[in-house]
């Protein structure tokens, strides 16, 4: 059956049965501009609050804006602009705190722009934020190595270790180190470093150069130059493997693009270890040979407040 529809205000709203000035008949008044943009308000808003129950468009607009800084970020950083970049980023965490991405981007500028203590401040949120993010918590121990809270990295290593994230040997060998280059539970991270050797198939030489530094700490200097010895071969032998296929032309196109950055790597293990034999000789009162040694070292970027340690 049709239901007769109420009579409309001058604005399309429905009157209320009995809504009117307060006279039997009495016309509708006109409502003011005022009351008419407030009641418009009133509706639209009534919508924005509905729809924000399901759909979370703040936050869109929040991710889209943080998304757009980043990616000016980025261009920024191409040109060289590091300074710009920072700002950008900034700007693009105040707009998504929450985003993993535009946190991870302004981790990698702050390492490059040598703010450890910045870097690290990010990686703890994004370890808070997901605190089984493997990638994330390895590089938050390497941090706490850099800004030398090597307890801090210890005790990091160990939780790890207690969840079972992450790879046992490499954790066992990074407490061991973190104990060695902190003096402390020296015994102890002997016994990390030879758990960690007896879990690997081929020595490892940053794990053969770890044991040497626990042993030389522990007093035993003559034991832990064989180490040494044995660990710069091994990089010595890698390295000359690597920079013959480096020069065979069937290879180039991809060696060229990754070749100096893994060329890289190989000097700064060198540079650590020839800091770690430099001080084996210093202690066995070699001097000529430790500072023969220890300018190796710095020639091929050993730098502990760089990260080369």
């Amino acid at each position: 059956m049709y239901r007769k529809q109420p009579p409309l205000d001058a604005d399309g709203f429905p009157i209320p049965p009995g809504f009117d000035d307060g006279r039997p008949g009495a016309a509708p008044q006109p409502r003011g501009p005022f009351v008419r943009s407030l009641l418009r308000m009133l509706v639209l808003g009534s919508l924005l609050a509905g729809l924000s129950a399901y759909f979370d468009w703040p936050g869109a607009v929040r991710r889209t804006v943080g998304d757009y800084l980043a990616q000016q970020a980025v261009r920024q950083y191409r040109r060289n602009d590091l300074s710009g970049a920072l700002r950008s980023l900034d700007r693009a965490v105040s707009w998504s705190p929450t985003s993993r991405n535009v946190r991870r981007l302004r981790v990698q500028l702050k390492l490059e722009l040598k703010d450890f203590e910045g870097a690290l401040a990010d990686v703890l949120a994004l370890t808070n934020q997901d605190p089984r993010d493997v990638a994330a918590l390895d590089l938050q121990r390497h941090l706490l190595h850099v800004v030398h809270r090597h307890r801090e990295a210890a005790a990091l290593a160990g939780d790890m270790l207690d969840r079972g994230l992450g790879d046992r040997a490499g954790l066992l060998n990074d407490r061991a180190y973190a104990r060695a280059l902190g003096k402390f539970e020296l015994d102890d991270a002997l016994q990390d470093i030879d758990e960690a050797l007896s879990l690997t198939v081929d020595d490892s030489a940053s794990l053969v150069d770890t044991r040497g530094y626990v042993l030389l700490q522990l007093g035993r200097a003559r034991e832990a130059l064989a180490e040494f010895e044995r660990a710069i071969e091994s990089v010595l032998s890698e390295k000359e493997e690597f920079e013959q296929q480096w020069d065979d032309p069937g290879d180039g196109e991809r060696l060229d693009r990754n070749g100096r950055r893994a060329s890289d790597r190989f000097d700064q293990h060198l540079a650590v270890m020839y800091q770690h034999r430099s001080e084996a000789h210093a202690a066995l009162g070699d001097q000529a040979q430790a500072r023969k040694d220890a300018i190796a070292a710095r020639d091929l970027g050993y730098d502990p407040a760089s990260g080369v340690y």
